[in-house]
């Protein structure tokens, strides 16, 4: 297995004794939990410590609305399958609810609701004008042709046609690409009978901004690590990283930190997790996992070991970009990282933030790390809603002024209340979001007249 030692130049030796080493695919359990309720959690310890009253604070966390359904499809044989549907809107507060289609085998009410109310607090800590929203179809995407799972979202979209309207926004997210968001705009399109371009970001049409939006949110993780280790006083090229996860979020992450000169050492997707001690390079990563299948199984250049080793390295970074609760108590203590990025939503139990605490970790939110992808959709929207198009440096300076912007104000914040960036990110979100519901429900009666006598 693997061992690691540490060198008196601050450097790390590690040390991997091959005859242990297994050449079959290696999994573990991995203990998730309720990832709303560690979200329900951390919404009212920031809406205590703002002394929100009890019935602002339900207002707040309950969702506008909540569907499931189910819906049948014709497959390419002929046969009919039946599908369950989730769709969520979380809150409108600020304005239309935004939110990604997702397509997993094991979703549920309560991940679809989690997903809904991440967004909409990454959107308030953020400034941006949406609410939060997700969709989810419990489907195999890997059993489905391309023309079945096109059939299978525009029957999903069919089916949520009068709880839809052009306020709303939506994007693609896990399994997902950009030919989904195509079918999403062009039905969208067909049942307001008008282009509505500005109802989907991720598009991959002239005028909009696809290749942008697929590296937003892994180009914006990699600003933020840059940031955190620029905190803690570490230069890129001194410093290395392990990253759980190498979807479309994690392999951008890779990507970005490589070319700073930030040293990748492990990586891991569902198939496997590799170890590299002298960092791995990333575009050959990423070229091998593209001609395979988009799996990392099998990579010549590395050495393979369990999924939960990843997590205990002695990186200067951790970036889980996987899923919810990959870090609970159970293994919270054997972390080794003093920092933490938080590259997928609710990587950490609410239990686990106690004892990372206790530790001094550094651990970056995930309401801002992976902040990037909302923000760039809310770019996108506004470029539709002005028909004026950036180019790809404009949106990127827009999205990294945001994002600095932010880390610079939760870390005063957790200075002031003496409290972690974690509690300070959620007291900003919801302080943001109060103030902004506040005054929308100020002017909404002096509109009315208005918007009645037009309408």
């Amino acid at each position: 297995m693997l061992s690691v030692a540490d060198t008196d130049n601050n450097t790390l030796t590690y040390r991997v004794q091959l005859s242990n080493m297994s050449t079959g695919r290696k999994t573990e359990p991995v203990v998730t939990g309720n990832a709303y309720e560690s979200l329900t959690a951390r919404f009212r310890k920031a809406a205590n410590l703002l002394q929100l009253s009890d019935s602002f604070i339900n207002e707040l966390e309950a969702s506008v609305e909540e569907i499931s359904f189910l819906f049948t499809v014709e497959m390419d044989n002929g046969n009919t399958e039946t599908f369950t549907g989730y769709y969520v809107i979380h809150s409108t507060l600020a304005g239309p609810a935004k939110g990604g289609l997702y397509y997993v085998t094991d979703t549920d009410e309560d991940t679809t609701r989690f997903l809904a109310g991440c967004i909409t607090w990454k959107a308030a800590l953020a400034g941006i004008p949406f609410g939060g929203a997700k969709g989810g179809i419990v489907c195999d995407t890997t059993r489905l042709s391309k023309t079945e799972k096109e059939r299978v979202t525009i029957a999903y979209i069919n089916a949520l046609t009068a709880n839809i309207h052009t306020r709303n926004n939506t994007a693609g997210n896990v399994l997902n690409n950009a030919p989904v968001t195509d079918w999403l705009l062009d039905e969208f399109s067909l049942q307001h009978g008008a282009s509505l371009h500005a109802v989907v970001s991720g598009k991959r049409t002239p005028n909009d901004s696809n290749s942008v939006r697929s590296q937003a949110t892994g180009k914006g993780i990699s600003l933020v690590t840059l940031l955190a280790l620029e905190a803690k006083k570490k230069r890129p090229k001194k410093s290395s990283a392990a990253i759980q996860g190498f979807g479309n979020v994690g392999m951008h992450t890779a990507l970005y930190l490589w070319e700073k000169g930030v040293k990748i050492v492990a990586v891991s997707d569902a198939d496997t997790a590799l170890f590299n001690p002298e960092g791995f390079h990333i575009p050959d990563l990423i070229a091998y996992s593209e001609s395979n299948g988009n799996s990392l199984y099998g990579y010549y250049d590395a050495y393979e070991i369990l999924p939960g080793e990843l997590l205990t390295l002695p990186v200067d970074v951790l970036i889980p970009a996987a899923t919810q609760h990959v870090i609970t108590a159970g293994n919270a203590a054997a972390i080794k990282a003093p920092v933490i990025v938080e590259a997928a939503n609710g990587p950490i139990h609410a239990e686990a933030d106690v004892i990372l605490q206790r530790k001094n970790t550094f651990v970056i939110p995930d309401l801002l790390a992976n902040a990037g992808g909302i923000i760039v959709s809310y770019l996108e929207w506004l470029q539709n809603t002005l028909h004026q198009p950036w180019s790809t440096e404009q949106i990127f300076q827009r999205m990294e002024t945001i994002l600095h912007k932010n880390f610079t104000d939760i870390v005063e914040t957790a200075d002031q209340i003496r409290d972690t960036l974690r509690t300070a990110a959620w007291l900003l979100a919801v302080k943001r979001l109060t103030d902004t519901a506040t005054v929308n429900t100020a002017i909404a009666p002096a509109l009315q007249p208005a918007y009645s006598q037009k309408n």
